[in-house]
């Protein structure tokens, strides 16, 4: 179903599917048909799509205030442009290739989902800025599984240079997981701290914020950055943030 098919049967994708290995040739998002062709034999790789994620709009249902964080609860919508993939060795993991299509595939959907803007704690340096807000919204998704007892496909985000993170449900109309979210943000955002505290790693890595899900590869990720943006509103370091224009190019 869509999204999914998305990420899984775009132009040249290798899919796996009841022990067999399929190659897709063509995905019709139109008429919701994907062409595909089985292969035989070890191929050896794996592919990977690069997409981004767009919030075009939100329109609100529900609201509160967390400190010093608003919450917006409300239809979204999402979306979603499938730019083209990475190839890579299947027990190293190393990239082979990457590949871009003439023509990227678009989607987009209604669904639900919750809202908020992160303030800047000082962070000068745009690149650990924005790596912060990504790192953070992996992170909180990551948290928000076991809070609200969500598969790990259930919920998707998005985060943007201006500090909006928005966390909505995978599936178009929603399914109920993000309402969960909206009203447990507080003990997902301790979960989260617990993570990016609780890892030992340098700045980054599969334990703490990375994510098989992330859209551009996992590049663009801070822990540090996004544990200091979360205790900064966790130990009240500011009393209201505000709230500027969505700006900045996504990243899922």
């Amino acid at each position: 179903e869509m999204p999914q098919a998305l990420f899984d049967l775009y132009p040249d994708a290798v899919y796996y599917h009841g022990g067999r290995t399929y190659i897709s040739k063509k995905l019709d998002v139109e008429a919701m048909r994907a062409e595909v062709v089985r292969v035989t034999g070890e191929i050896g790789v794996y592919t990977k799509p690069a997409y981004t994620v767009e919030v075009a709009d939100i329109q609100p249902a529900d609201e509160r205030r967390i400190g010093p964080l608003r919450l917006v609860y409300g239809d979204v919508r999402i979306v979603v442009v499938v730019e083209g993939y990475v190839v890579r060795e299947e027990y190293s993991g190393q990239v082979l290739a990457e590949r871009e299509y003439d023509e990227p595939i678009r989607w987009e959907y209604w669904t639900r989902g919750v809202a908020t803007v992160f303030p800047n704690p000082g962070i000068t340096n745009p690149v650990r800025l924005i790596s912060a807000y990504h790192a953070l919204e992996h992170t909180l998704i990551s948290a928000s599984r076991p809070v609200v007892g969500a598969s790990d496909t259930d919920l998707g985000g998005v985060s943007y240079p201006s500090g909006h993170i928005v966390v909505y449900d995978s599936a178009p109309g929603g399914h109920g997981a993000s309402r969960l979210v909206f009203e447990r943000f507080e003990n997902v955002m301790d979960v989260a701290e617990d993570i990016l505290r609780g890892c030992n790693c340098e700045d980054g890595c599969p334990r703490c914020v990375f994510s098989p899900y992330c859209g551009s590869g996992n590049r663009f990720l801070s822990r540090t950055a996004a544990l200091e943006v979360l205790r900064y509103v966790l130990e009240g370091r500011v009393r209201r943030v505000k709230e500027p224009p969505m700006t900045g190019k996504p990243l899922a």
